[in-house]
């Protein structure tokens, strides 16, 4: 192959080269610097896509259900929860995720209790849980209902103690005040 040149493969080369380089630019034109309305002005984010996201505060507990979200993250939806001595509330709790979790109501020697419980050998789910006792185990994708009364101010956990959730964080907090504290706005 003497006399032919290398010059057509260096093209072809150099050619994959700018290519593979301009696909990894980023992405001007979603960042605000490119062009993209009809009359050829850049975009402006609007305010909500500037806003920085705030994590979500507590929840308060009124005369409607509270919903609760349990996930595979070992996380509830809300973590918060703020409730008035002597109200009874009604949780409505779901599992979006794919392992079952509980949501055990207690104080925590309650909460502490239950975890040496789940941790002992054979200890696991093999346990039934009653809404009366302030437990729920709730299979993947489904939604139970607890109502509990609020007695005296001070604190409520509520927790998950399948194995290894609640040492990755799956608990709560409930925060019970006063029936004639002022309602922070």
């Amino acid at each position: 192959m003497p006399g032919r040149s290398v010059l057509p493969f260096a093209a072809v080369v150099a050619g994959v080269v700018l290519l593979a380089s301009a696909c990894s630019l980023p992405d001007l034109a979603g960042a605000g610097g490119g062009r993209s309305g009809r009359d050829g002005r850049a975009a402006r984010p609007t305010p909500a896509a500037r806003a920085t996201p705030r994590p979500p505060g507590p929840t308060w507990a009124t005369g409607a259900p509270v919903r609760v979200m349990m996930n595979d993250r070992f996380r509830y939806r809300p973590a918060a929860i703020i409730v008035r001595a002597g109200r009874r509330v009604t949780f409505v709790v779901s599992n979006v995720g794919r392992l079952p979790h509980e949501f055990i109501l207690g104080d925590r020697p309650t909460q502490l209790a239950h975890e040496r419980r789940m941790q002992a050998p054979h200890g696991g789910h093999v346990h039934a849980h009653g809404p009366a006792a302030g437990a729920l185990t709730v299979p993947p994708g489904a939604t139970r209902r607890i109502s509990w009364t609020f007695d005296e101010p001070g604190m409520v956990l509520y927790g998950c103690h399948v194995l290894g959730h609640w040492a990755a964080g799956m608990k709560g907090s409930i925060m019970v005040v006063a029936p004639d504290r002022p309602v922070p706005r």
